[in-house]
């Protein structure tokens, strides 16, 4: 090769050849930066190669062109969140890596390696997942009984209309919340659901079942789950909830016999004088939880957050927590005077007598 050929090449550096992530933490994200020049002698043209790139991993810019000597600047955002696969990952390996790739047109390209390590965390987790890694029964899985068991032992349930519906304020409270039910110390987990403002707790719940990695209706039952709805019988849909798996079948009732239950306390708190319009509670939380138990599969490439269809999901659940004018007032199941042993240390817990062959 000439001279002349050789200065025409297009030539790329990288700043950074390895860049240090540290601890990942889901939906929390995280930015790293580096340099790209342009060290030949021509105008060259570069790109990120959109196979190499994660789905975790955003670069601004991507691509672009540089006179000699000319440098850019490319952010790059680490958010792992439940788009991504998160079980998936975390199951084969605790850490993130990946090599980006810099490539110039018609010359050669330059790499730059990242990696970190996932902080342990129980969202955008299958239950499956949580499960195993929890030595757990199967029955449900002990984040979503603990969160339950706060919200029953103080009270919460029937005191705050904006309890699920409305985002806690406190942000510091909410991420403390959030780091504790991630430990893996039951003592930290219980101090923090017992001090944790009210709203900070419904949310956790809400968040904790918007983000698994698969709903607590099964994607391949969310078709069956809207048609049966559309009949107008709540039982029809939860016959559809008998094919699920035990532990999501399980973690369905829990989680719409602690809804029903708040709504009937709401309602016997009115009956004394508060002003609460049963319907428009329902409707609530049937938008909130709807939209957090029932999605359909995302597409390959593409994000889960898709809200088209929520008036579909909320109309859907509206009849398993619509009140009745019936005798007894609602068709809500009160909770159980029985009790349980709890799975992680043998503490009673009241359970909600709401079965299938009983709604």
């Amino acid at each position: 090769m000439s001279r002349r050929e050789n200065e025409t090449i297009p030539r790329l550096a990288v700043s950074e050849n390895d860049i240090v992530l540290g601890t990942v933490h889901f939906r929390k994200p995280l930015y790293v930066h580096f340099t790209i020049t342009n060290v030949g002698r021509v105008r060259t043209r570069w790109y990120l190669p959109i196979q190499y790139l994660k789905r975790w991993m955003h670069c601004v810019p991507s691509n672009g062109e540089l006179e000699p000597k000319q440098q850019v600047r490319v952010r790059i955002q680490i958010l792992v969140d439940e788009n991504c696969g998160y079980s998936a990952m975390l199951a084969e390996a605790p850490r993130i890596e990946s090599t980006l790739v810099v490539q110039a047109e018609n010359g050669a390209a330059c790499f730059v390696a990242l990696h970190g390590r996932y902080a342990p965390t129980i969202y955008g987790c299958s239950l499956e997942l949580l499960a195993t890694r929890n030595r757990g029964s199967g029955f449900i899985v002990p984040e979503l009984w603990l969160i339950g068991d706060a919200l029953l032992r103080r009270n919460i349930l029937g005191r705050n209309p904006g309890l699920f519906v409305e985002n806690c304020a406190d942000s510091q409270a909410m991420q403390s919340l959030r780091d504790a039910l991630c430990n893996s110390v039951s003592a930290a987990r219980d101090e923090a659901l017992q001090e944790a403002p009210a709203l900070a707790i419904g949310q956790v719940l809400v968040e904790f079942l918007r983000y698994l990695e698969t709903p607590i209706v099964p994607f391949e039952l969310y078709d069956s789950f809207i048609q049966a709805a559309e009949s107008n019988d709540p039982r029809a849909a939860l016959h559809v909830m008998t094919n699920a798996a035990p532990i999501y079948r399980n973690s369905f009732v829990y989680v719409l016999a602690m809804v029903r239950e708040h709504i009937q306390r709401l309602v016997q708190d009115s009956r004394i004088g508060t002003s609460i319009d049963p319907m428009q509670m329902a409707m609530r939380l049937a938008r909130v939880f709807g939209t957090a138990i029932l999605r359909r599969r995302a597409p390959d490439h593409q994000t889960s957050n898709d809200t088209s269809d929520v008036l579909e999901r909320t109309r859907s659940l509206l009849p398993l927590l619509r009140m009745s004018d019936q005798h007894n007032g609602s068709l809500v199941t009160s909770a159980s005077n029985a009790s349980t042993s709890d799975m992680n240390g043998g503490a009673p817990f009241p359970l909600y007598e709401l079965l299938f062959d009983s709604v």
